[in-house]
């Protein structure tokens, strides 16, 4: 760039003379071009440093840390660090910066070039995943046989559990660099925790207990909903207006749009998912498991097998098309809420006699729930800060549970519903026929087989060989399938808000850039070791 274009001003700065000649004009208008042609000129010329600076790093020529590159492109302004293309200070902490509002930069890490995958790195993450999944299985394998089991499941989930505490070694928090650890704790919030634990667990067990243990009217149930409502008001009060340090930090919100909508789809997709996690097994163990008292453990758990295996089957397809898809994810999520609602619509169709299309049904629905609740989650970490992700993964957790237990109590109240309405017209002829006329001998038995207590059936004195056992249970058997054909009507409703919500996902393709939030190490350093 000469020094006499420099010295010119734009057109748009030129005064307005209708009388100067337009030759002159011209002259002024190219000069404006060449301007512009030498600022695109140096701006590659910048870009060229930058990818010859990126190779070389992947080459192993270049040994500059990520804060020594950081470094380059701020600038001191009286005794001040002022950070400039588009890497600022988090605010609250003045050791901690990030770019463009998300990226993690300036702790010290490369987020630019990922650390090699080593077997030992490989099979943290192998163990990592089987522990967590390990952690499922029981409710996958003995869901369906709660009344033999309820006392013991929870004790080999426990210890999975611990396991996998003790050799989690996560790596450091960017955004607690420089504090210590009673600024850390001061930072807390202690009050949230309160209100957002408290209010969600007796809103959460007031809506599970209505119509279970409990009438609707029943003051449980009232107390519980309201008081647990009145609490999380409070919370979004105190965090919104109060705390200086709130649990779910305002930035967040860095592309609202997305994060409103993935938090709706995981709320009414947490209905459907426990349309299939929590019913389907019951619902195996109630109505295909013959007529016979006893039922084997190993059928209910091997017919509960395809929940887990499809649910993980669909998060890992949908997960791997989101990266082949490069943040076009509208259309993605919408094909995963319609086979969710698809497979969960077409399970209100089974019966007694036509279990290998259940099978299909149940299958394809698992399907969609995988590819809508893992792939929601990937996303939602992509649009949020790094120093955040796992306060948003807590968050659309939280979100999932809640409307699954919302949609619980809807279920749950249907199938209820449906079933006293089947009593009298699949359970009480044969009973009566059987020789039971006491009216209360007659509730007992529709009582435990509700309970899926059918062991109790052959204890009856009036139910005295096997045939009348078998009849009895046969006819519970079909109370049971009529019933649960409301609860999967049901899900269709929160699938259609799903599907019509993911239409209005936005497009994320500029923040799908490669960059590493946190590269994970398979050890703890000594400073760590040390300070921890």
């Amino acid at each position: 760039m000469d020094a006499e274009s420099s010295t010119r001003r734009l057109p748009s700065q030129e005064p307005d003379d209708p009388g100067k000649d337009p030759v002159e004009r011209r002259e002024v208008i190219d000069g404006a071009l060449r301007d512009a042609v030498a600022l695109i000129q140096d701006a590659l010329v910048h870009i060229q440093d930058a990818v010859t600076h990126i190779q070389n790093v992947v080459e192993g020529r270049d040994h500059k840390t990520p804060s020594e590159v950081e470094k380059a492109v701020r600038v001191d302004t009286n005794d001040s660090l002022a950070a400039i293309r588009a890497v600022s200070r988090v605010p609250g902490n003045n050791t901690y910066y990030e770019k463009g509002g998300l990226r993690t930069m300036g702790d010290g890490q490369d987020h630019i070039v990922e650390e090699p995958m080593t077997m030992r790195k490989f099979m943290i993450f192998v163990a990592m995943g089987f522990l967590w999944t390990g952690s499922q299985i029981p409710l996958y394998l003995f869901g369906g046989i709660i009344p033999n089991i309820e006392a013991s499941i929870g004790g080999a989930d426990r210890y999975v559990w611990i396991a996998l505490a003790i050799f989690y070694w996560p790596p450091p928090r960017p955004n607690a660099g420089g504090l210590t650890r009673w600024q850390i704790a001061k930072r807390l919030d202690y009050v949230g925790g309160f209100l957002s634990a408290a209010g969600l667990t007796l809103f959460l067990a007031g809506l599970t207990w209505a119509g279970n243990q409990y009438t609707w009217n029943d003051n449980h149930v009232k107390v519980n909903i309201a008081l647990g409502a009145v609490l999380i008001v409070l919370f979004f009060v105190w965090e919104i207006f109060f705390v200086p340090y709130p649990m779910f930090p305002a930035r967040l919100k860095q592309n609202p749009r997305a994060l409103y909508v993935v938090c709706f789809i995981t709320f009414v997709s947490g209905a459907s998912f426990f349309a299939v996690l929590v019913f389907w097994p019951t619902q195996y163990y109630a109505t295909y498991t013959g007529d016979t008292p006893f039922p084997s453990p190993v059928t209910v758990g091997l017919g509960s097998l395809p929940v887990g295996f499809c649910i993980i089957g669909g998060s890992i397809i949908f997960s791997i098309a989101v990266t082949i898809l490069k943040g076009k994810v509208r259309l993605l999520m919408v094909i995963a809420c319609v086979i969710m609602t698809a497979g969960n619509g077409s399970m209100a169709a089974a019966n007694l006699d036509n279990l290998p299309g259940v099978y299909a049904a149940v299958m394809f629905a698992c399907l969609g729930v995988g590819a809508v609740i893992v792939p929601l989650q990937i996303i939602s970490t992509i649009i949020c800060p790094d120093d955040l992700i796992a306060t948003v993964t807590a968050l659309t957790i939280s979100v999932r549970i809640v409307g699954g237990v919302i949609g619980y109590a809807a279920y749950y109240h249907i199938l209820r519903t449906e079933f006293l309405k089947a009593i009298f017209v699949y359970l009480a002829p044969v009973v009566i026929g059987s020789g039971v006329l006491d009216p209360i001998e007659f509730g007992e038995i529709a009582i435990n087989l509700s309970g899926n207590l059918r062991s109790t059936i052959p204890q009856f004195p009036a139910i005295d060989t096997p045939e009348k056992v078998a009849a009895v249970i046969h006819a519970g058997r079909q109370c049971f399938s009529t019933a649960y054909h409301g609860v999967y009507y049901v899900s269709i409703a929160f699938g259609g808000a799903a599907i019509l919500a993911a239409c209005f996902l936005p497009d994320i393709t500029k923040l799908m850039d490669n960059h590493i939030a946190v590269q994970y190490r398979t050890e703890r350093s000594a400073t760590e070791s040390g300070d921890s």
